[in-house]
Parts: structure tokens; C-alpha cells; sequence
């Protein structure tokens, strides 16, 4: 799992990420892995409903690719988190799903200075990491 998504950080050129967890029958997804991001700013989100208003919530709920790409969108879409992480980054957050079955979702972050939309080769390469993982 460690490789896989470090392979998927890499090649959507995205600096970290935060691999989620979703038990069967729970409501709620899990950190599991780490890169790129200091423990210390994903501690908040070690756990997260899938009611809460998050971009990795929205992900796995709604089984689409959420993306952030900036300090506004993110203001605008989700105010409690950019409140607490008042930095410029860019966030996609994608479910790890295959037919009826999901099994968490990743979170990918970019650096402030990354275009206001995700490349279609960024997106390519964010969904071919998710199957990774699911398989992993």
C-alpha cells in the first residue's frame, strides 16, 4: 500500500497525500497512511463522517473527484476547514471504488502556486492511484 500511493502522489505531481479507510458498516472514514504531510496537520482529520462538511467525505459519499484549487474555493466550499488550514494549496480528494463497493478515499495536495483546475493527465493519474489502493 505504501508503494501505491506514493506511485499516485508522484505521478499526479502532488507534494503529499492521506489515504482514508472506510470500515464496512461504519460511517466514518480512517487515516491509514501518511506522506508528504506532517503528521501534526492531519491529526485533526484522523477521523471523518461521512456527513461532515470535508472534501474527503463529499468524495467517498457522492463517488466523484472532488477538487479544491485554491484558498477561495475553499473558503467558498468548505469554510471550516479553511479556517483551520488558512494556507494557498490546491486538494482533490476520490473515492476508492469499484462497482457498488467503496473502500475509503485519498486525499492529494498541491502546492498553492498549482492551476485553479486539476489537468485531465492530473485526474488520469489521481483515478488510476484510487484503483490502485482499492486493489492493494
Amino acid at each position: 500500500m505504501d508503494s501505491a500511493m506514493a506511485a499516485v502522489v508522484r505521478a499526479s505531481g502532488a507534494y503529499g497525500g492521506i489515504l482514508y479507510v472506510l470500515p464496512p458498516g461504519e460511517d466514518a472514514v480512517w487515516q491509514v497512511l501518511i506522506t508528504g504531510v506532517p503528521q501534526e496537520m492531519a491529526a485533526p482529520w484522523r477521523r471523518v463522517g461521512l456527513k461532515d462538511p470535508m472534501p474527503v467525505a463529499d468524495a467517498v459519499r457522492e463517488r466523484r473527484l472532488v477538487w479544491a484549487g485554491g484558498r477561495e474555493d475553499m473558503a467558498r466550499r468548505y469554510p471550516r476547514l479553511a479556517l483551520v488550514l488558512p494556507y494557498e494549496f490546491g486538494l482533490a480528494a476520490a473515492p476508492l471504488a469499484s462497482g457498488p463497493t467503496v473502500r475509503g478515499g485519498l486525499v492529494l495536495l498541491w502546492a498553492g502556486s498549482h492551476p485553479a483546475r486539476l489537468s485531465k493527465g492530473e485526474q488520469d493519474a489521481v483515478r488510476a492511484g484510487c484503483g490502485r489502493l482499492y486493489d492493494s
